[in-house]
């Protein structure tokens, strides 16, 4: 018996007409064909297009889409007209209403796949103009200086003048960057920028090269100019330095203001940390003694009106949490520890007492935490996730260890990507 041939792949670059079906937890639609299963940027579910296939994705292709030939009808005008060739935005052809709907599915998918049957509220919305925090890198070529983002899936730089996600502050310092690191040439070819809108002015921190003194002076005339609150500097891989700091850059979480750490963590929008406080207050209740666990710079433990243990695993933002309920001078009944929650998670034993837990761990979740929660007798959690798939693992072992899953919000906090928050409240029965 002879042997049986395999199927030869298809070649790139084959061009075909799909239909799309539905849309992955990329934001890319997702299609049948004759050559398996197809994903399509910037498409629609029933939308028909014309699509040319470009690698494999796994089992399937990703594919290049060349025309709609049948657009939906809750297909919009992108807002920017950088969109499809930035790499920062996914999702500005389709209406938000579906957006918001798609990204609650999303969730309800995550939890399904661990058996979950939990109906999550609305979507709580985004707005353009509320990203106060951004990363932009800086690019030297035969052309110039450019500014931007990364295109899709590349390691190219579009070049942008404006972003429609960026706060007022942020964004009128885009064409001033461009100009400013056009005139520099000691920070090397490269040249990364985290901006951050704190309550009181721009914190910038710029990575490159070395720095040499004129260009230092540029710099904090560059500051000055701009009325920045700070601006730093780090040769890539290293510790920032202070160039020039007007003002200390605070952030306040309810009414405690806090120095914020060059790079620290931030919720992205304003708007939305206040939707995902408002969710922590409402599952913890008037609880009087909270474990805030993954604790950061403070955002929900400043908040809370409760003797709290704020545990965190980065030195940094412990110390500038540490420094914000110091400055109170005993108005706050918060006590920090700085504490690796993967490897040493809270015990079973180290929870007694402690009326509530909020947990806001990074995308990969805490499933040491949770498991030691699981043990635990804490009345109610809440947990606040930026990764769907991570938050139905660690909810599974707290729902099968007796808690109740309340309520589920996701949060658009990421508007236009395919990113969705999620606020959840866990009762112990």
């Amino acid at each position: 018996m002879g042997k049986r041939r395999r199927k030869k792949p298809a070649p790139a670059g084959v061009e075909l007409n799909v239909e799309i079906e539905t849309v992955g937890g990329r934001g890319d639609g997702l299609a049948s064909s004759p050559m398996g299963r197809v994903f399509v940027p910037y498409t629609l579910p029933g939308e028909e297009v014309r699509v040319r296939l470009r690698q494999k994705r796994g089992e399937a292709w990703a594919a290049e889409l060349l025309e709609v030939t049948s657009p939906s009808a809750q297909r919009q005008p992108p807002a920017c007209g950088h969109f499809e060739s930035c790499g920062g935005c996914a999702l500005q052809h389709w209406q938000d209403q579906a957006v918001n709907d798609w990204k609650r599915e999303l969730v309800i998918q995550a939890l399904a796949s661990r058996g979950l049957d939990c109906r999550p509220e609305p979507t709580v919305p985004g707005r353009p103009a509320q990203r106060r925090r951004t990363r932009l890198t800086a690019r030297r070529g035969g052309a110039g200086m450019v500014l931007g983002y990364h295109g899709r899936a590349s390691r190219q730089i579009v070049a942008i003048d404006a972003c429609p996600l960026l706060t007022a502050d942020l964004a009128a310092l885009l064409a001033p960057l461009r100009a400013l690191l056009g005139d520099l040439g000691t920070l090397g070819r490269d040249i990364e920028i985290a901006l951050t809108a704190a309550d009181n002015g721009v914190d910038v921190l710029l990575k490159g090269g070395a720095l040499d003194l004129e260009a230092r002076q540029t710099l904090v005339a560059f500051a000055l100019q701009h009325d920045l609150a700070r601006l730093s500097w780090a040769p890539l891989g290293e510790a920032a330095e202070t160039v020039v700091q007007q003002r200390l850059p605070l952030v306040h979480f309810g009414e405690i203001p806090v120095v914020l750490p060059p790079e620290a963590f931030l919720q992205a929008s304003a708007e939305a940390e206040s939707a995902l406080a408002a969710e922590v207050g409402e599952a913890i209740g008037p609880s009087r003694r909270i474990a805030d666990l993954y604790a950061g710079l403070g955002t929900f433990a400043l908040r809370a009106r409760a003797s709290v243990l704020a545990v965190e695993g980065e030195a940094r933002a412990a110390a500038a949490l540490q420094a914000a309920v110091d400055a109170q001078a005993g108005r706050l009944d918060v006590r920090v520890e700085v504490r690796d929650l993967v490897r040493r998670p809270l015990s079973d034993r180290d929870l007694d007492g402690f009326d509530a837990v909020i947990l806001d761990p990074p995308a990969a979740g805490a499933q040491a935490q949770a498991a030691a929660l699981a043990g635990s007798a804490v009345p109610r959690i809440a947990y606040v996730s930026c990764h769907p798939g991570s938050f139905a693992r660690d909810a599974r072992l707290l729902v099968d260890s007796g808690y109740e899953l309340r309520r589920v919000v996701p949060v658009d906090q990421f508007l236009w990507s395919p990113r969705v928050e999620i606020a959840a409240a866990f009762d112990r029965g």
